[in-house]
């Protein structure tokens, strides 16, 4: 994955190029360490990562060749339950409601920022 930001210039007549960042995506062993100092609780076996986040949500994390292969792989499950990063992708389907009748217990967003931090990789390209 490849993002490209403008450089934003004040005044006088350069031109600044634009700071491309590449995207890549984190090995399971590392993604793992890196949500474990973070009071996740989960182990790399594997392509997959599996474990729960600090609010007791169980997920899985599953780890493709290429961000076109996770989209693959995340156009075969439950969209409501999973999300690709890099070429990873999270699912966290099969928690229980909090209440009974309630909807199934999701990562929260800032449980996912976490993922994210720790799955995908940004550098100067």
């Amino acid at each position: 994955m490849l993002l490209v930001l403008a450089a934003a210039g004040c005044g006088g007549g350069s031109h600044n190029a634009p700071i491309v960042v590449v995207t890549t995506t984190a090995t399971p062993t590392a993604a793992a360490d890196c949500l474990n100092s973070d009071a996740f609780l989960v182990e790399a076996a594997g392509t997959q990562i599996t474990g729960s986040s600090p609010g007791g949500i169980n997920f899985t994390v599953t780890f493709h060749t290429s961000p076109a292969a996770a989209a693959v792989a995340l156009a075969h499950l439950n969209r409501v339950y999973a999300v690709e990063m890099a070429a990873a992708v999270v699912d966290d389907a099969g928690n229980p409601p909090l209440h009974r009748g309630g909807t199934p217990m999701r990562l929260s967003p800032d449980e996912l920022a976490t993922l994210r931090l720790c799955i995908e990789i940004h550098r100067p390209g």
